[in-house]
């Protein structure tokens, strides 16, 4: 999901987000179905399928629905909690079936925990671990103006006020559509089924499988079973909006005067080509059957841009393109943002996280493929160029106060979680992972997530899953690139300490480089009392001819507060730390050596070297 507009706002107005508080560090969830105030689902049933059907009333601005949902007992349980959010169920409304026992299970009561959008199932009896449920719901919902959950959205057309539903569900959202279990990893298939006036037309995330007319001006469209997905990734759009002629099973929905004008062929063909950037750097092909792109007026869409797996949703001004009316800048932030969504498809649909703990394994790879996938499919837009500046820059300013937080950080509530979509998930994740890319060598880092794709494919993972990912693609090549040390003493000092360092470079009297670390804040007078300490690859270019500013492996690595290393230095040297400045990390030198290194990084920058 792209946010970047609002953090510019945030920042521009000179908001500034509170410390984030320490909380416990735990993704474990609650297998009491008491909950004693946790935000999470007990973990004494779990989802298999869901089957929903939808219509909206576009009069009334509310929709029907019923939901099945398939669900199998692993605690002896005599209650079902589910989250729902401003629907409304009856007791009656309400059946439970065990498809294998002959008895089905007594519903005796339901009840709302508004405070925790919980929706709770009281079963005259309990039932024991092993059972497969079948839970149907009918209930009724608005379609809201909040943007977000099933909503309405409108256009003008031919001065006529055209009104549609869209979802936006990321990320505690999908239980102001249907009553599920919205959490990321508590992955299901879908099967979605929207009825519609007969002037109207509806798409999700998978192909349609079926038309049915039910007689009366209304239609029912069936969608094919989708693979296993996490709630907040389901999406449909129910409009009259234009659709392009379908290309490589991807096409671009939109109002029909910008469809018809050909502002979504730029979409379209950056799609098309994006996929096969995604394709050939992992070396995963795209899961789905299709990839839809779909144009939401912007008064009507907050959130920028959604992944939703095979129907991609964004603000208009994110997505529709034409050359003499759109400017270059507008062409490179689509191309960005169509990039980011589409890495999405692969980190954060077929690999989601364990928990909003891990929203940076979705936002930082999204980053950093932003920016490698639009260098791909237009190399002129030099977006790889543009990483330090667009991203390492624009995390540090706001990881360099003490209310940053650390990159694994646990939240709960729907509030606390909606602040973890910041520029730590997003662009400090993406920094950390390029400067892991570089320090590990593009080939290593590319086998890396490949093994990682393949292995928690259709799942969901935590960090420790992508460490362990890497260290089998390095132990796969024998690589001794990381010497004594291993990806997880690497990359947990990034992900679990909070800020970034400054490093100090100094020459000793003996002519060794000397080399320190500590935490930068902005504030000079903050400090941070746990002394975090980074294991920080180190490399450096100077006057030798043999070192290459191209070779961003680490020619040493920094463990401790301060290290006197093995590396020479003449009185008259000229000494640069982190080449292509692909470290996570500043740079302050002695005042000797800045005097020596002033010219060269004048002479650096000006070549766009650094």
């Amino acid at each position: 999901m792209i946010l970047k507009l609002v953090l510019v706002l945030v920042t521009t107005l000179g908001v500034t987000l509170s410390k984030f508080p320490d909380v416990p560090y735990s993704d474990v969830r609650n297998i009491s179905p008491i909950n004693d105030g946790s935000y999470r689902i007990p973990n004494d049933t779990i989802p298999i399928s869901y089957d929903i059907l939808l219509e909206p009333n576009f009069e009334t601005f509310t929709f029907d629905g019923e939901v099945i949902i398939t669900i199998e007992v692993v605690e002896d349980t005599s209650t079902i909690t589910l989250h729902a959010n401003d629907l409304q169920i009856g007791t009656e409304d309400v059946e439970v079936d065990a498809r294998n026992n002959e008895i089905s299970p007594v519903v005796e009561d339901t009840e709302f925990v508004e405070d925790f959008h919980f929706f709770k199932i009281h079963l005259a009896e309990e039932v024991g671990a092993g059972e497969i449920l079948e839970i149907s719901i009918k209930y009724t919902g608005n379609l809201n103006t909040a943007n977000r959950g099933f909503y309405r959205a409108r256009y003008v057309e031919n001065e006529i006020e055209k009104w549609f539903a869209t979802t936006q569900f990321e990320s505690t959202d999908a239980r102001r559509a249907f009553p599920c279990y919205d959490e990321p990893a508590l992955k299901a298939t879908f099967t979605i089924r929207i009825i519609r006036p007969a002037s109207y037309n509806s798409v999700s995330n998978m192909p349609l499988l079926e038309i049915n007319d039910l007689g009366d001006g209304r239609f029912e469209d069936v969608f094919e079973e989708s693979v296993l997905m996490s709630t907040y990734l389901v999406a449909f759009v129910v409009s009259e909006m234009a659709k392009t002629v379908v290309v490589e099973n991807q096409a671009v929905i939109g109002v029909p005067f910008y469809i018809n004008d050909g502002r979504g062929e730029f979409a379209q063909t950056t799609g098309i080509e994006t996929v096969k950037a995604m394709e050939e750097f992992t070396g995963v092909q795209y899961t789905l059957d299709k990839l839809d792109q779909v144009a939401i007026p912007d008064n009507y869409f907050s959130a920028g841009a959604m992944e939703n797996w095979g129907l991609v949703t964004y603000r208009e001004s994110y997505l529709l393109y034409k050359d003499g009316i759109s400017t270059s800048s507008e062409k490179q932030r689509i191309a960005a943002i169509i990039s980011h969504e589409y890495g999405h498809q692969w980190f954060g649909n077929l690999v989601s996280p364990l928990w909003w703990t891990y929203i940076w394994l979705n936002e930082g790879f999204a980053t950093y493929f932003e920016h490698y996938a639009t260098d791909e499919v237009d190399p002129e837009l030099r977006m790889m160029d543009q990483y330090v500046l667009l991203v390492n820059q624009y995390a540090m300013d706001n990881d360099a106060l003490v209310s940053t937080r650390r990159m694994s950080y646990y939240a709960e509530t729907p509030s606390d979680i909606s602040r973890l979509f910041d520029r730590i998930a997003y662009e400090k994740s993406g920094s950390v992972i390029r400067m892991m890319e570089h320090f590990l060598t593009t080939a290593t880092f590319r086998r890396g997530l490949n093994i990682y794709l393949n292995a928690r494919g259709l799942k969901a993972a935590q960090a420790s899953d992508l460490w362990e990912a890497m260290q089998q693609a390095i132990s796969e090549e024998s690589s001794t690139i990381l010497g004594d040390l291993n990806i997880v003493d690497i990359m947990e000092t990034w992900n679990m300490n909070t800020g970034f360092p400054v490093i100090t470079v100094s020459r000793n009297e003996d002519g060794k480089v000397v080399l320190s670390q500590t935490r930068f804040f902005l504030d000079r007078e903050a400090v941070d009392e746990d002394n975090p300490v980074w294991t920080v690859p180190i490399n450096y270019y100077n006057a030798d001819p043999e070192n290459d500013f191209t070779d961003t492996r680490a020619n040493y690595w920094l463990t401790a507060a301060e290290d006197t290393t093995d590396i020479d230095l003449a009185d008259d040297e000229w000494f640069i730390l982190n080449k292509q400045g692909i470290g996570y990390y500043r740079t302050d030198y002695s005042d000797e050596l800045w005097s020596l290194n002033i010219d060269t990084l004048i002479l650096l920058t000006t070549n766009g070297l650094y």
